[in-house]
């Protein structure tokens, strides 16, 4: 990439090129450009949660990566950016062969463009970019979870970072954790709990778990449920459930790939009303 295209003309993002005057038939290759006023002086961590096809990404000229894939997130972390102006070019192909996923003749349109969010974070020494929790039961009943985050390490160079993890408002664990320059999967530990409720479609019961390592710190929830198959049945925490289920797919005549929440909530709601677990 040394220069961006010259016929280029402004397109809202999330979305998919193919509703653009003249382009609901085009598959092949796209550039798209952001231009961005940062404030701070620091690297990034510059997020994708969805992008067609095969892509590859800039920052003021400089190639960060590509990566393969419709509907996963991949991120990229850049070198120090100085207060001001820059610039990410993203060149998107949604072209399809034989070699790709999916291959040419499907039911179904496969949309270009970038049809999730973009985001970036600063970065002052390390940022969560994942959280892996694993159940341990006593029959149908949670004893504990296993925590392991994702670092990725700005400082490439190894650090100690404090770390803490919250389990509702309870903090379970309060330490440090030796980090690699290149970053990388840390298991933080194995954690006693007790007197949680089950989810269960009646009783929908989330817990947060939040971790903070440096300045930075992640938030998920969680749901407590064994499901499992046995004598022809379905049984979730250990009683027989009916399934009733849809199919909905993930595309829309007015947006393609890239829906609206508020539409995604309509259909959520539909699908809640008619009674579907």
């Amino acid at each position: 990439y040394k220069n961006f295209p010259k016929a280029s003309k402004a397109i809202h993002n999330p979305s998919c090129w193919n509703f653009e005057e003249g382009r609901y038939e085009y598959d092949g290759v796209a550039w798209l450009r952001k231009k961005f006023y940062y404030s701070k002086c620091s690297p990034i961590y510059l997020s994708f949660e969805a992008v067609s096809g095969y892509k590859q990404v800039w920052v003021d000229g400089e190639l960060l990566g590509d990566h393969y894939g419709s509907f996963t997130e991949f991120s990229f972390l850049t070198n120090e950016l100085a207060t001001g102006m820059h610039e990410v070019v993203v060149r998107v192909d949604n072209r399809h062969d034989e070699t790709t996923m999916p291959r040419p003749f499907v039911d179904w349109k496969i949309w270009g463009g970038i049809y999730r969010s973009v985001q970036y974070s600063s970065v002052k020494d390390v940022i969560i970019s994942r959280m892996f929790i694993d159940v341990s039961w006593d029959g149908y009943e949670p004893t504990a979870i296993s925590i392991r985050v994702r670092i990725v390490n700005s400082c490439k160079h190894d650090l100690k970072v404090p770390c803490s993890i919250y389990f509702e408002d309870n903090e379970i664990f309060n330490g440090n954790v030796n980090v690699e320059d290149s970053g990388g999967d840390i298991y933080l530990g194995k954690f006693n709990i007790r007197d949680v409720e089950l989810w269960s479609p009646r009783n929908p019961k989330l817990y947060a778990v939040r971790i903070v390592c440096g300045d930075d710190d992640i938030i998920d929830k969680l749901g407590f449920r064994k499901v499992e198959a046995a004598k022809g049945k379905i049984l979730l925490n250990g009683q027989a459930v009916k399934m009733l289920g849809i199919n909905r797919h993930h595309t829309h005549q007015a947006h393609g790939f890239a829906i609206p929440a508020s539409l995604s909530k309509r259909d959520m709601d539909i699908i809640q009303n008619a009674n579907i677990n």
